[in-house]
């Protein structure tokens, strides 16, 4: 006799999909992350000087390469 077929597990209470505010704005998903999010990651992620110092030279290498086009 065939085994039934077996659901997905359902979700965990309490458990929300992340969404950001442009994703809400939007309604839909963006598959593109802006200089300002991977800035904000990096001062999150970096401490204190080094953070400073990541974000300058990012901020520098984009511009180059805006520039160069």
């Amino acid at each position: 006799m065939p085994e039934p077929t077996k659901s997905a597990p359902a979700p965990k209470k309490g458990s929300k999909k992340a969404v950001t505010k442009a994703q809400k704005k939007d309604g839909k998903k963006r598959s593109t992350i802006t200089s300002r999010e991977i800035q904000t990651a990096v001062r999150l992620l970096l401490p204190g000087e080094l953070a400073k110092h990541a974000v300058s030279e990012g901020t520098k290498a984009v511009t180059k390469y805006t520039s160069s086009k």
